[in-house]
């Protein structure tokens, strides 16, 4: 494995070695569909298809990550959810659950790791690491316990037994994807609700279990995060995460100050921006340059899925303009 390689960087993270330069990894999936001209929905079941696209892209833009598998709904899907498409996009229609008693009615953690599309994933995994060997670094996103229990019960009725049950179905999709060779595991908890001290607790509890399991199999966890809906984050920070946190850009504000608490950050950049001049910037405050060098990210990610009408050219150019950002901000 090439010293300098992303995959390489990432196993030198994993040993509390941060990289020499912060690692450009955006989640770009989705934009393969077009590529292919399939309907995302197709696109999606297709695990010869994904990878192609996946070749496409990872010699366009030359990322340091590659997304091998990222959809917000999949395991809610596996679950028995039903999903609504409008427009090519996919949205949650109806939770398969009316209250918390019908979690004992719901598929197994198990046989929600043999679901199709997670088997699709893991079929991607495997072709991409025996293709593209050690470079770039494969990724994959898991909905985080919290988000998952919010999906199935709603936002305002998560408990301390669907908290737990979800858990148990992130680790398994989890292990499913590591075991099939995913360097980094986005655990995507971009839905943070006000919760009583109770249950915020007991989120956290889990989380350390499913980020150990992650770390087990040598790879990297990345914990997506709503960072402004968190309650107390001096004591969330305090824990000492074996992670990378990485908390969405527009809550960069509520970061400030707890910046040396936690050893290794990432910053995640919303789907809607639109990826210009790295001093281009989302709303009239706050700039890419700015949050790079009073941050000082290891990872800079998007929060979820590029849209699938990004134009590959366009996108590999504001990239390499980000990137020059990153270099600068070392």
């Amino acid at each position: 494995m090439d010293g300098n390689s992303p995959r390489a960087l990432i196993k030198a993270l994993l040993r509390g070695e941060p990289p020499p330069r912060p690692l450009l990894m955006p989640i770009i999936v989705s934009v393969g569909s077009r590529l292919e001209s399939l309907p995302l929905r197709d696109f999606q079941r297709n695990p010869t298809r994904i990878s192609n696209a996946l070749r496409q892209i990872r010699s366009v833009l030359k990322v340091d990550g590659l997304a091998c598998y990222f959809d917000p709904l999949l395991e809610i899907e596996a679950l028995g959810g039903k999903i609504e498409w409008l427009d090519g996009s996919a949205t949650l229609a109806v939770s398969p659950c009316s209250d918390v008693h019908d979690l004992e009615k719901l598929p197994s953690p198990q046989e929600v790791a043999q679901y199709e599309r997670v088997r699709v994933g893991a079929d991607v995994l495997h072709r991409l690491r025996t293709i593209l060997h050690d470079d770039p670094a494969l990724m994959v996103g898991v909905t985080g316990p919290l988000k998952l229990a919010a999906q199935l019960l709603g936002p305002n009725n998560v408990s301390l037994d669907a908290l737990q049950f979800a858990s148990e179905v992130s680790a398994a999709v989890c292990k499913t994807f590591l075991e099939s060779g995913a360097d980094v595991v986005f655990l995507a908890e971009t839905f943070l609700p006000q919760m009583s001290p109770e249950l915020w607790l007991h989120w956290v509890s889990l989380l350390d279990p499913l980020i150990n399991v992650v770390r087990f199999y040598e790879s990297l966890p990345v914990l997506l995060l709503r960072a402004s809906a968190v309650e107390g984050l001096g004591a969330f920070l305090s824990r000492q995460w074996d992670c990378v946190l990485c908390p969405a850009s527009e809550d960069a504000d509520a970061w400030q100050g707890h910046r040396a608490s936690q050893r290794f950050l990432g910053i995640a950049w919303p789907t809607k921006f639109r990826w210009k001049a790295i001093d281009s910037s989302y709303n009239s405050t706050v700039t890419i340059s700015q949050v790079l060098h009073s941050e000082r990210p290891i990872l800079l990610l998007s929060t979820g899925d590029l849209p699938s009408g990004c134009d590959l050219k366009q996108l590999s150019s504001m990239l390499a303009t980000m990137r020059t950002g990153l270099l600068r901000a070392v």
